[in-house]
């Protein structure tokens, strides 16, 4: 089966790791429309600007990924 996931925000992430755990060879393609290829969380975006964390703590998974 070929898996679509739609968005790459923590849920996308967790949906992506839960059908990975299910099924080890099966394709998962993520769609999103951001700019970026590593998934972030969205609500620290704020603290990220304010400069209260660095760039680093955005990330929810690395590049790698």
């Amino acid at each position: 089966m070929h898996y679509v996931i739609i968005g790459n925000s923590a849920a996308g992430i967790n949906a992506a790791e839960s059908i990975r755990q299910q099924d080890k060879t099966g394709p998962i393609t993520m769609i999103s429309s951001e700019n970026t290829p590593a998934p972030y969380f969205r609500c620290l975006l704020s603290y990220y600007l304010a400069g209260e964390i660095p760039r680093k703590r955005l990330f929810v998974r690395s590049l790698k990924w």
